[in-house]
């Protein structure tokens, strides 16, 4: 079996080998310990393939999951399928014998970004993907959800998860800073870089078609309002500095009720009710940005 066409896309989709190993653990758990230490990102696909191989997961499994998780790769991935598994089982991957085009099945596609520099407070970013990933698993959407994660983004980073995971709701947890830029971080130093609020709206819009942006972050007020403006149906962004446990119970709330099919209103106000049940602070820091014409009320993901 020769792996090297899939050694590359592999590197091509995860942009560190803690991005690779957190898909893993997602969809073959019982691996966990066999994992090999983190290495460079070139070394670490390629253990994880010889791993991989060693316990027959390299199957048409393996590549249906790859497509459901990066469907704007579908392409690809089904030509490295065909060479690994053979024509005739690649074309699983179709959804008749005749079409191209790898099945796309309408699923909630959810790509959580953290960023925690190394020169800011320390916040429960790990925590708060854990609560998210646990809530859309639930719920009358369980099973129809796809969750992912990227780790200490840049603003590259950024840009080329949007463009490869193709997401619905794409949410941010990390800092925010007064004048509305998030802090994302600087490739050599690891510490805060912030990213202008025109330039994240850029990004964002230009490499995806996110129906919901939600930004945990203090201060993401006025960048909520730009990506409104600038076509996202629905942002939910920070008024002013928000605590780290009212953060959390406010992402754990809202995605149970978007795992319940509720609309991204409802989703909102629950969780407000929530924080406000907890005795935390901020509740009225969530704010809800439209674009014209989307009622929030009427909005359910994806």
């Amino acid at each position: 079996m020769n792996l090297a066409d899939l050694h590359r896309l592999l590197v091509q989709m995860f942009v560190d080998p803690a991005a690779l190993r957190l898909y893993l653990l997602m969809h073959y758990g019982e691996l966990g310990s066999s994992l090999p230490a983190d290495s460079p990102m070139d070394q670490y696909s390629f253990r994880v393939l010889e791993l991989l191989r060693a316990h027959g997961y390299i199957d048409i499994d393996f590549f249906a999951k790859l497509i459901a998780a990066y469907p704007r790769l579908g392409s690809a991935i089904h030509r490295v399928a065909a060479a690994i598994l053979g024509e005739d089982e690649a074309r699983k991957l179709l959804p008749s014998g005749n079409d191209a085009t790898p099945v796309r099945e309408q699923r909630l596609r959810v790509l959580f970004l953290a960023a925690n520099p190394r020169d800011l407070a320390l916040l429960d970013l790990q925590g708060e993907a854990a609560v998210i990933e646990k809530q859309v698993h639930r719920g009358t959407l369980a099973g129809k959800i796809d969750f992912q994660s990227a780790w200490a983004v840049t603003a590259d980073m950024l840009h080329e998860q949007v463009l490869a995971y193709d997401p619905h709701i794409v949410h941010f947890a990390g800092h925010g800073n007064s004048r509305g830029e998030l802090e994302l971080l600087d490739a050599a130093t690891e510490e805060a870089r912030p990213i202008p609020i025109q330039a994240f709206a850029r990004i964002l819009t230009s490499a995806c078609k996110a129906r919901c942006v939600v930004l945990n972050a203090c201060y993401s007020a006025r960048l909520a309002q730009e990506l409104a403006l600038s076509g996202v149906d629905v942002v939910l962004g920070m008024r002013d500095e928000v605590p780290d446990t009212t953060a959390l119970a406010f992402s754990e709330s809202f995605y149970r009720a978007i795992a319940f099919g509720k609309s991204v209103r409802d989703a909102v106000e629950g969780a407000r009710g929530v924080i406000e049940a907890r005795g935390l602070e901020g509740v009225e820091l969530i704010q809800i940005n439209c674009r014209p014409g989307v009622d929030p009320a009427a909005l359910r993901l994806p």
